[in-house]
Formats: structure tokens, sequence, C-alpha cells
């Protein structure tokens, strides 16, 4: 003998549950798009939330890389264009290479493990200095220049390319920079046959100029959390920092090579 089981009021005659009566209730006096955006913002934390919580083991292995620091220390080169006219009142030029220091710092976002485009920024310090002095004939007449000296800072953005086979051990990369940089400096010719003479009143620069650099880096990876690094990089600043009007300028090239290491933050 079967035995029929009475169907609730509510699930006859195709009508909704009474849980939904509930919520149309609910709904009753609130608008629906109110309603379904705080769903949407619900279900989008929630997204997010598992999703953190599922990369957790790859985040806490990997989060080193995408920030570093990277200071480095070297030696600069850059050279002053010494111009004057010979006894004939010919143009002459003679290039003087002024030995220095460049101190960088390197802040790296979304820096890879191993292979990758990255970028950041870097703020730097240079200084150069020609050693000694220097002496010319300007029109028949003996010059000398001495004091030669330029320093500037540097703001730089910097976008790079890294290659590195394996997780530690060596890896190259190419790096391109733009910005702006800062400074002056001191230069002081004399005449020889008058030793109180000076053409400081001469001297001019541009204070700020932009700048480009290109640069190799060399390095070597000793753990997931520090690599030694080596870079050589060309700097081009066409606005001269030190400029003498009736004897030359500081020429626009500047050498650099510089090491350092990297370290996660």
């Amino acid at each position: 003998m079967c035995m029929s089981i009475p169907r609730h009021p509510r699930w006859q005659y195709g009508k909704a549950p009474l849980i939904l009566e509930v919520w149309r209730n609910m709904c009753k006096g609130v608008n629906m798009r109110t309603i379904t955006c705080w769903l949407a913002a619900g279900t989008l934390l929630l997204g997010m939330g598992g999703a953190v919580f599922a990369d957790d083991a790859a985040s806490e292995q990997d989060s080193w890389y995408k920030r570093i620091a990277s200071p480095s220390y070297g030696v600069s080169l850059a050279f002053y264009e010494l111009e004057f006219k010979d006894a004939a009142g010919n143009d002459r030029t003679d290039t003087l290479p002024m030995v220095g220091v460049d101190l960088r710092h390197f802040n790296g976002i979304d820096v890879p493990r191993s292979r990758f485009f990255y970028y950041g920024y870097e703020i730097g310090l240079t200084a150069h200095g020609y050693p000694g002095e220097y002496s010319f004939s300007h029109e028949n007449e003996d010059y000398t220049a001495s004091g030669i000296f330029a320093g500037s800072v540097l703001l730089m953005l910097k976008h790079g390319y890294r290659m590195q086979p394996f997780d530690t051990g060596p890896g190259i990369g190419v790096e391109l920079g733009m910005g702006i940089m800062g400074g002056g400096g001191n230069i002081r010719i004399t005449r020889d046959d008058d030793e109180h003479s000076s053409d400081l009143k001469d001297l001019q620069g541009e204070g700020f100029s932009p700048a480009l650099e290109l640069g190799v880096e060399g390095g070597w990876a000793t753990s997931d959390h520090y690599r030694l690094v080596a870079r050589l990089s060309l700097m081009i600043v066409p606005e001269p920092l030190l400029n003498d009007a009736n004897f030359g300028q500081q020429t626009p090239v500047r050498i650099t090579l510089r090491g350092g290491f990297t370290r996660n933050h």
C-alpha cells in the first residue's frame, strides 16, 4: 500500500518555495541594482581572497623578486674640451680626461628571478675632476687651466631585461635609462704672465639637463636573496653642466663602471 505525502501548499500550482517568498519580501522597496553591486563586490572579494590563499606558497617563494634594492659604486670618466686659438688664429681643441666617482642606488619593481623585463628608478651622485694643471698657448700667450671640477645629481627611470639560466649562478642583462641631471662645476683659467687674471667670470652652466644611459650588466646570484653585479654604462648629457664661454665645455659623453649587489626587500 502506497502512502501519499502531502505537498506543501507553496509548491502547488508552480508557486515558488517559501525561501524565495521571504527573499522577495526582503527586497521590496530595495534598489535591485544596489543588491547586485553588493553581490558582485562580495564575489570579487571572495575571489581575491581565494587567489591569495591559493598562491600563498608561490608568493612565499617568489615575493622577493617583486622589489629589489641595488646600491652600486664605481669610477666614471668624463671629458672637458678645451677650446683655444693657436698663434696663427686657428681653432684648436684639446680633450682633458676628468676622472671621478659614481654612486647609485636602484630600486627595482617586478624584477624577475631569472629572465624577463623589469623596471625601476635610480638616484645617483657623480663627481669628476681633472688632476693637476694643464698649460696651453692661446693667441701667442701662455695660459694655465686648473681646478677643473664638476658635480651632479641624477634621477632616472630605468627599464631592462635580465637573462639568467638558473636561480643561482651567472647572468647578464641590458638597461636603458632616461632622466634628469642637475649640477655645476668650476674651472680656473689664468694667463701665466698675470697670475691674478681669471676667467671665472665667464663660467657658465645649464644647471639641469636631460640624461640618457645605456648599460650592460653582468651578475652572479649567490642565493635567492643576493646577487653580485657589475655594470658598464654610457651616458649622454646633452646640455653641458660645466661650460666656459671662452675656453670650451664639458662633453656630453660619460663612461661609468660600477660594482655592487642586489637584495630583495
